[in-house]
């Protein structure tokens, strides 16, 4: 009748499935959560002066409006 299959033809069963675990995925790395702004350094506000003065300067000289010198005030400040 039937004879045995040796064991490198058998059909594996449900059993003999090993299961693989999932593959990882990359996930980036969390940065730590930035600080508060640290109050300007002496060398940044020094800039911030300068830029301010010279700022003066040309709205004194009328080649800045008090409008655009308010707007670019603002923006050195804030940086």
């Amino acid at each position: 009748m039937g004879r045995a299959r040796p064991a490198s033809h058998r059909v594996a069963g449900p059993a003999a499935t090993t299961q693989q675990p999932p593959p990882q995925q990359y996930q980036e790395p969390i940065a730590p959560a930035q600080p508060a702004a640290a109050p300007a350094q002496p060398d940044d506000m020094a800039e911030k002066l300068a830029n301010l003065t010279k700022l003066g300067e040309l709205m004194n000289a009328g080649l800045l409006t008090q409008a655009e010198f308010d707007q670019q005030k603002a923006r050195i400040l804030n940086s």
